[in-house]
C-alpha cells in the first residue's frame, strides 16, 4: 500500500504519518506540503500503485486546492478529501471520501480499510 498525504500543516503530516505507519507498518507513506509538491509526486507515481491520495482542501494556494489535485489522482485510486472549514459540494466531486477537520484517525482507518 502507498499512500500520499497532502497538507500544508506540518504537525498533522507528522501525526497522520506516525498513525499509520502504527497501524499498517509496512505501508510506504510519501507527503507534501503543497500543490506543486503533490502534484510532482502524482506524476512519478502516476503509472504505479498508489493506493490512496488524502488531501486537505485549502492548500494555500489559491485557486489550486486539494479537490483539484485529487482530479490529478490515478484511476483505481482512493481519494480522501478533508477540510477545517466548508467546502462546495461540487468540490467534494473528486473525493471518494470527505473528512472533516479534526476528525478521530479511526475515521481515516476506515475510510483506507485498515
Amino acid at each position: 500500500m502507498t499512500i500520499l498525504i497532502v497538507d500544508d500543516t506540518e504537525a498533522l503530516l507528522r501525526t497522520l504519518v506516525r498513525q499509520l505507519i502504527r497501524r499498517v507498518p509496512y505501508t510506504s507513506i510519501l507527503t507534501a506540503p503543497s500543490y506543486a509538491e503533490a502534484m510532482l509526486i502524482l506524476g512519478r507515481y502516476s503509472e504505479v500503485g498508489l493506493s490512496a491520495v488524502i488531501t486537505d482542501y485549502d492548500l494555500g494556494s489559491g485557486p489550486l486546492n486539494g479537490a483539484k489535485l485529487l482530479g490529478w489522482a490515478p484511476s483505481g485510486c482512493l481519494r480522501v478529501l478533508m477540510s477545517g472549514g466548508d467546502v462546495p459540494s461540487e468540490a467534494q466531486a473528486n473525493a471518494d471520501h470527505f473528512l472533516s477537520k479534526p476528525f478521530d484517525v479511526e475515521a481515516l482507518f476506515q475510510v483506507l480499510g485498515v
